[in-house]
């Protein structure tokens, strides 16, 4: 996955109609620098606005409620070796004979809400249906408080956790209704039913026409074709997870559980340097009395009961009555499950039910996270319907699931564990960042990174990069990775094709440019000098102290200059003075 270039017609917050290109970069990682407020945030906010969007505007489950206010042109391509579009004799991409990977054209209105999408190869575009668009799944995180990159993702999630409530919603009327009819045979009650499905069907599928469609049966062919519409029945569109995925607390943890179960070896290699990088033991908590669940969620919820194996499974409260015993299958609809990763029967058992895939475990679990979108605000949650909506919003954190993550522990080489919760805020956003890499990192992905290494520790901070490249693979073109940064180090990883400076203009718009020189292995201090407009390496206040005893007794400075600590300025300071 390369982004190549965004287009920006209109405004979007302090941006107002500006081109970025991104096609001269080198490398997996493309890093955005600025002083607080400068805007390499809002960038980053902007690319997942426009990913989500697409989104919603391709899939049928989804809808597009609103233009966005601002129009957009997207420019990318997709590293697919199974991409070839050679071997098509018909539609839309037949024209491209053997191009293998194409770019993609989006092209948004300000006011539009449908996306026109071409395919280009050679310097010719092709006009294709917005269905036949490979869109890249596209992963957020942001170290900051100030989440409003989260709030593109939460749109797309509402929709999903909107789908479920609407669907589940109407399978508990259905069996309300067969449980009102269950004991009476009369014929009365048996035409009271069917109108009562009849009448619920026509409500749903009124409101929801994107979630249901009728149940139609065709006999025959030509002049004897007879089509007939079965009123007590509805087909329900397929409600896949969305490709936007952001990481928060709740997340983070299934994404390193989630590795534990199928790629250890590889998981342990990816967190190389941290210490605490083997996860041993995960305790969740299920919960369906306090939710409206639909029943392939229920089905996930039992199947990892099963894996668990009986002696790892407690139930909490009374056990279930038969009525929900029929319905979910269950001695109780509380409980805890404990996941030994120890255990080698349990992480076999695991491992045959998600198909030998990290990234099929996590998804499950990411889905049933969604409906933890029910602890947001109502009002927040009408908002985030309106795809023009940027305001801020924030998902509570550690908020009441279906299924939630109580405990994890994570083991060293030795064998000494500690809890998820107990580690320093640098171990933990480094294995946050990392776990989410090497999940992805055989998917077409767009890594969208605000500020990842604000918590790691110098020496970390210098590894930062390798740490991506070790995750992802050197020589992997499935990912690719923005970040937002304030790291010398970072900067000093990349070329200058993949560095761009952001700047707050007078007018409040934001600028942007590439650096004048390369950044490939330079110097941190050079660095600091030039992004962040730092004078001098020490400390402001000591500068100014510097400055007052220069002024007030020039010749007694140098004794007191002897008592600060090494620099380089100091050493320069002595020489001059004393010369």
């Amino acid at each position: 996955m390369r982004l190549l270039s965004l287009s920006l017609t209109g405004r979007y917050k302090g941006l107002k109609d500006q081109a970025f290109d991104f096609s001269e970069s080198i490398g997996q990682a493309i890093a955005l620098v600025g002083l607080n407020g400068s805007g390499k945030s809002q960038l980053l906010e902007l690319i997942a606005e426009c990913f989500a969007f697409l989104e919603r505007a391709q899939r049928p489950d989804f809808k597009v409620k609103t233009p966005l206010g601002f129009g957009f042109t997207l420019e990318y391509q997709l590293h697919d070796n199974n991409n070839d579009f050679g071997d098509l004799t018909w539609g839309p991409l037949s024209q491209f004979g053997s191009v293998i990977n194409p770019k993609y054209r989006i092209e948004v209105a300000a006011t539009g809400k449908a996306p026109k999408v071409f395919a280009c190869s050679n310097g010719e575009r092709f006009l294709i249906p917005l269905d036949a668009l490979p869109l890249p799944r596209v992963v957020g995180y942001s170290s900051g408080l100030n989440e409003n990159l989260q709030r593109s993702f939460l749109k797309n999630a509402n929709q999903l956790y909107e789908g479920l409530m609407a669907r589940a919603g109407r399978r508990k009327q259905l069996r309300q209704l067969n449980k009102d009819i269950r004991y009476r045979n009369d014929e009365q009650s048996q035409q009271r039913y069917q109108q009562n499905v009849e009448e619920l069907n026509q409500r749903f599928l009124r409101r929801y026409p994107h979630l249901f469609a009728q149940d139609i049966t065709e006999i025959g062919t030509g002049d004897n074709r007879i089509t007939y519409v079965n009123q007590l029945s509805l087909i329900e569109t397929a409600l896949r997870s969305s490709t936007q995925v952001y990481l928060d607390y709740d997340s983070a943890q299934l994404a390193i559980a989630s590795l534990a179960i199928s790629n250890r070896q590889h998981l342990v290699q990816a967190l190389e340097g941290i210490t605490f990088n083997s996860p041993a033991l995960m305790k969740l908590e299920y919960d369906l009395k306090s939710w409206v669940i639909e029943e392939d969620l229920t089905r996930d919820i039992k199947k990892f009961i099963g894996d668990a194996l009986p002696y790892n499974v407690e139930g909490i409260g009374p056990r279930t009555t038969d009525e929900e015993y029929d319905e979910f299958d269950l001695e109780y609809l509380r409980g805890k499950i404990e996941l030994n990763f120890r255990d080698g029967d349990v992480t076999r058992l695991l491992l045959q039910s998600n198909l030998d895939s990290d990234l099929r475990m996590f998804e499950r679990l990411y889905r049933i996270q969604q409906l933890g979108l029910k602890a947001l605000d109502p009002k927040v949650r009408s908002e985030l319907k309106n795809d023009n909506y940027f305001g801020p919003v924030k998902k509570p954190l550690k908020s009441k699931l279906p299924l939630a993550v109580k405990l994890l522990e994570l083991a060293d080489r030795d064998g000494r564990v500690v809890s998820y919760d107990d580690l320093s805020d640098g171990e933990a956003q480094l294995l946050q960042v990392l776990a989410i890499l090497t999940l992805y990192k055989d998917e077409q992905t767009l890594f969208l990174f605000d500020e990842p290494e604000t918590h790691l520790n110098p020496a970390w901070r210098t590894h930062f990069y390798r740490f991506l490249q070790q995750a992802l693979g050197p020589d992997n073109e499935n990912g690719q990775v923005f970040v937002a940064t304030h790291s010398p180090f970072m900067i000093s990883s990349l070329h200058q094709q993949s560095v761009f400076m952001f700047k707050r203009n007078e007018d409040r718009t934001i600028g942007y440019r590439p650096p004048s020189e390369e950044t490939y292995g330079a110097s941190f201090d050079v660095l600091i000098k030039q992004f962040f407009g730092l004078e001098s390496l020490i400390s402001h206040s000591v500068v100014e102290e510097i400055r007052r005893r220069i002024r007030e007794d020039e010749h007694g400075v140098v004794e007191w200059l002897e008592t600060l600590g090494k620099s380089p300025e100091k050493a320069y300071l002595i020489k001059k003075l004393g010369s």
